[in-house]
């Protein structure tokens, strides 16, 4: 979604390249738009309805959380409040701080492909936890926790000033194009990530995940989520070290959203002509 729109100024493309060599051509405030121009500022706002859940079921109030973004619930009939600090994906840790009216019993869910480190304190003090290897450590019986491979599922005697804390799992991998197993796209967890330049060629080994952490490296000494790729033992001429960074990250400059893995066969993209000028 926030990758239709320009980081810098908010204004928003007709057409969304993903490819290599490319680039996005945005409208202009005055002079070039199209009805993106409108939907897109009203598609930005519609995540928020997809972040939280909340339903009774079988006279226990149930709260899921979808997606990791800085919000708060606030379901008014039960009297419950729920905060979420994050600050993904540019950080791993989250937390879920509870305001109660009062003591109540609650199943809070959450999803167990994006969560790994589950965590349930009470005045900074562990109650129930689920570690990396997925056992369930309480020392409380008030709240008990559980996996059962698609949810991590918390239930019990919730209290004011409770907070789960996770950590929110985000593996650098790669996935394949269907039907092209040499063409792949990059991610860091669920986030896609985009080379800088028209030199979109990766080696062959980077289609094994643990391969490609190896030679995927964060960048520090800033809070953006930005990656160096070594190449090294690639083609001459495509084994220089790639800069990666979200999508949404991506401005006016040329980048490459799929990659080549076939080192027989380097990739040399065409120049690239967007879809529509933008004039009206």
């Amino acid at each position: 979604m926030l990758a239709c729109l320009n980081p810098e100024d908010g204004l928003s493309v007709y057409h969304q390249p993903l490819g290599a060599g490319v680039r996005r051509l945005y409208s202009t405030p005055y002079d070039s738009f199209w009805c993106c121009t409108g939907t897109g500022i009203e598609a930005a706002a519609s995540p928020q309805s997809g972040i939280w859940y909340q339903r009774v079921n079988q006279n226990l109030p149930t709260i899921l959380l979808g997606m990791a973004v800085p919000s708060m619930l606030e379901w008014k009939e039960q009297g419950v409040v729920c905060e979420l600090r994050t600050a993904y994906p540019a950080g791993v840790e989250s937390s879920m701080h509870l305001m109660l009216s009062e003591p109540r019993r609650l199943r809070i869910m959450l999803r167990a492909d994006c969560v790994q480190d589950v965590h349930v304190t009470a005045d900074s003090k562990d109650i129930a936890g689920i570690v990396a290897d997925w056992s369930d450590e309480s020392a409380d019986d008030r709240i008990r926790l559980s996996n059962d491979g698609t949810f991590i599922v918390m239930e019990g005697m919730f209290q004011d000033g409770d907070c789960i804390d996770w950590i929110v799992r985000s593996p650098f991998h790669a996935e394949a194009l269907p039907g092209d197993p040499t063409r792949v796209v990059l991610l860091y967890g669920n986030v896609l990530l985009a080379a800088a330049g028209s030199d979109a060629n990766i080696p062959e080994s980077c289609q094994n995940n643990r391969s490609l952490a190896e030679h995927a490296h964060r960048q520090n000494g800033t809070d953006a989520l930005r990656f160096l790729l070594r190449r090294d033992g690639f083609v001459d001429g495509h084994n220089a070290p790639l800069q990666l960074k979200p999508v949404y990250a991506v401005g006016e400059e040329t980048y490459s959203a799929y990659f080549n893995v076939d080192e027989s066969h380097p990739w040399i993209p065409e120049e690239f002509v967007p879809v529509a000028s933008g004039e009206n």
